[in-house]
């Protein structure tokens, strides 16, 4: 049940094993909170590419050949971090010291980090304290969090270092360590549903499988510890051998009896969840108004930049994005586009002479997990109490931060316990 990515990752993967698959869902397309698109990849991203190996898309990704972000200051001067593409033996120190957004004391400051996290393991709750406060226990000034760590934060954990749980922040900064920075970020040249949502259904339905669109469901049926029925919006119930839920958390929240919810121990977790919005603002320039894939902003009202039209067949086409940006949530459509394309003409040359063909706002409040501080505790796995029953979707404990790889390691994570019980 539910067709977003963890989802569609499952019945891939079930349907390639043999097995007839069922899938239901609520809308008339697939993709979920990612059908607005998937802006970029990271490398380290590897469930996600070997998904889009088997549907045979993965020619259709565009990787740098090492990291490279751009960043530009609040008076217009860009600046680079650039992993050396050579393979030197310390490429992210490199990177670091030549970047120029940076004073040399910041700089060591950043290595002497990186030196301790590579060296040993935190062993304090970290799922207890704010990013933000282990950083300053780790000699990071309030000036140098700001600007830096808090734009890394808000690009992978899609919140500000304030709210953001230390055990998430470590984890993403170890994953960028341990990945070397060689592997760089991943565009696709294709839209989502090039990319993953039609390969996914016709891989579907070719191998038996079913997908039922416009299939909204009502309420789940239980007795005792199994899965009994799903009743549909009308009336009409489903049986299932095995049901496995990928649906939102809030929508998880409304099918749950409420007997389930608020006394099961297991299910009362879904209750401490909370979700953080996601604002993409698409915009159609008449010219290419970068050459970057992807820049940084330190001015407070903007966040990042994707370079959509440098891989696709459309130049001028950029999105920005606001992760965890209620302010800018809060904004009428019309006042965010003029006052971003104002700031862009100050901030990027070619923006300036450029001309706007088109804009679209898209606001998700309920986008994404958060990656608040004890939101890890209460991450459940992908196998319930019902012995029938299995979860899946990013927000489930998939040794992974909530995004678009931790919703498949999800339905593979799934797949592989309801293969194991059969």
């Amino acid at each position: 049940m539910g067709g977003g990515i963890a989802g569609l990752t499952a019945a891939v993967e079930l349907t390639a094993r043999g097995h007839e698959v069922t899938l239901l869902e609520a809308k008339g397309q697939l993709g979920g909170r990612a059908s607005d698109g998937v802006h970029f990849l990271w490398g380290h991203f590897t469930e996600t590419i070997d998904l889009l190996k088997r549907l045979e898309t993965n020619d259709q990704l565009q990787q740098q050949r090492s990291l490279r972000l751009g960043f530009i200051l609040s008076n217009g001067r860009p600046s680079f971090f650039q992993v050396p593409r050579r393979a030197i033996p310390f490429p992210f120190t490199t990177a670091v010291l030549r970047f120029g957004g940076l004073g040399l004391r910041d700089k060591f400051r950043i290595l002497a980090l990186g030196y301790r996290l590579r060296r040993h393991l935190d062993n304090a709750d970290l799922d207890q304290m704010t990013a933000s406060q282990w950083l300053t226990g780790q000699g990071q000034p309030e000036s140098l969090q700001k600007f830096w760590w808090n734009r890394l934060c808000q690009l992978m954990l899609y919140v500000p270092l304030e709210v953001c749980s230390a055990r998430s922040f470590v984890f993403m900064l170890r994953t960028l360590l341990v990945s070397g920075g060689r592997t760089g970020l991943v565009f696709p040249q294709v839209d989502l549903s090039a990319l993953m949502l039609k390969p996914a259904e016709e891989f579907i339905r070719s191998r038996g499988g079913h997908i039922l669109f416009n299939t909204p469901v009502s309420r789940l049926h239980f007795h005792g510890w199994e899965f009994k029925e799903i009743e549909l919006e009308g009336g009409r119930r489903l049986e299932a051998d095995i049901l496995l839920l990928a649906p939102p958390v809030p929508v998880l929240r409304r099918l749950l009896p409420e007997s389930i919810l608020y006394q099961d121990a297991f299910f009362g977790a879904l209750r401490h969840l909370q979700l953080t919005p996601v604002l993409n603002l698409h915009l159609w320039f008449d010219r290419d108004i970068t050459d970057e894939d992807l820049i940084l902003f330190e001015s407070d009202s903007m966040q990042h930049l994707v370079n959509r039209g440098k891989y696709s067949a459309v130049p001028g086409y950029v999105v920005l994005v606001w992760h965890g940006a209620r302010a800018e949530m809060a904004l009428p459509g019309p006042q965010l586009i003029t006052r971003s394309v104002q700031e862009l003409q100050k901030l990027l040359p070619a923006a300036a002479v450029a001309r706007l063909k088109h804009a679209s706002v898209v606001k998700d409040v309920d986008a994404l997990l958060s990656s608040r501080v004890g939101v890890n505790r209460f991450r459940l796995p992908q196998k319930s109490p019902y012995h029938n029953l299995y979860l899946a979707g990013d927000w489930t404990d998939t040794g992974f931060f909530p995004s678009i790889e931790s919703a498949v390691r999800s339905g593979k994570k799934a797949v592989e316990l309801i293969l194991n019980v059969k």
